[in-house]
């Protein structure tokens, strides 16, 4: 059974905020649970402010030194190039503290394929797989764009019996002559333990809908092929929630005395989680 929890947040620093809060939160648990962390990482540009606060006022909070990272999506192309998410390692304070901590996608080796393959292996040695023999990270970031990629990562794969690459090359659509991307395939992502997605602004609006609907109505084209242990949690500002959801949340919170409230008759706080479950 996969769910998604939604957080409304009243703008993008509060999403940062929330979301930096949860990153913190699940590396801790997996820690405590299993000693390490294996998390993927992204470099959309909308994640930046979440970084920030990693990097500053959560700093301290973060086991640095038992966690390992990856990135879950990257353009093969130059150490210069604009298109690169390695920046990433010049976000986050804990990196470097263990040899060890930062997997970078390897994209000094050739072409995409090269680059996806030896990838893959990389993540096969250091993630401890599943049953189904397929790496299982603690945590999984991904940032939501206008296109459709992360609604569309996050519920097809093929199916159980047909087990496919754990790394695929993909094409950025709209942007002619851009570098091909090496980015996680369904299966990885569809496994890990938590997903933690970052939707801002109007433009996210109509991927982020299409999502919800997908949850929310549409089953994934294999069920069991994504089992998502700890379901996907979202973190939303009204530009990227839409108008009928926030006047839904608006609505719930002026209900009267008959409304949830939290512990000693407290109203629940801005961020409102809404689970829906398949």
């Amino acid at each position: 059974m996969t769910a998604i929890e939604e957080r409304l947040c009243p703008d993008l620093p509060g999403v940062a905020r929330a979301a930096a809060a949860a990153f913190a939160r699940q590396v801790d648990i997996a820690c405590r649970r299993r000693g390490v962390c294996h998390a993927a990482l992204t470099g959309d540009p909308g994640l930046g402010p979440m970084y920030r606060l990693l990097a500053t006022d959560l700093r301290d909070h973060v086991p640095w030194q038992r966690c390992r990272f990856f990135v879950s999506d990257e353009s093969v192309a130059s150490a210069d190039s604009p298109s690169r998410n390695a920046v990433i390692g010049d976000q986050l304070p804990g990196l470097d503290t263990h040899p060890d901590s930062f997997h970078p996608v390897p994209v000094d080796l050739g072409d995409a394929r090269t680059v996806a393959d030896a990838y893959q292996t990389r993540i096969r040695a250091v993630v401890p797989s599943g049953p189904d023999g397929v790496p299982v990270f603690d945590l999984v970031l991904l940032g939501m764009g206008a296109d459709d990629c992360v609604s569309s990562t996050l519920l097809r794969e093929p199916a159980p019996d047909r087990p496919g690459p754990l790394t695929v090359v993909s094409a950025p659509t709209g942007w002619r002559g851009a570098p091909r991307h090496v980015a996680f395939a369904p299966a990885l992502v569809n496994r890990a333990r938590c997903v933690l997605v970052m939707a801002t602004g109007a433009e996210s609006a109509g991927a982020y809908a299409r999502l919800r609907e997908r949850f929310a109505g549409s089953p994934p084209r294999h069920p069991a092929a994504a089992p998502m242990p700890g379901g996907v949690l979202c973190f939303v500002d009204p530009a990227a929630a839409g108008t009928e959801w926030v006047t839904q949340m608006s609505s719930y919170r002026r209900r009267g005395p008959g409304r949830p409230r939290g512990r000693r008759g407290i109203d629940p706080p801005a961020t409102t989680t809404r689970p829906v479950s398949l």
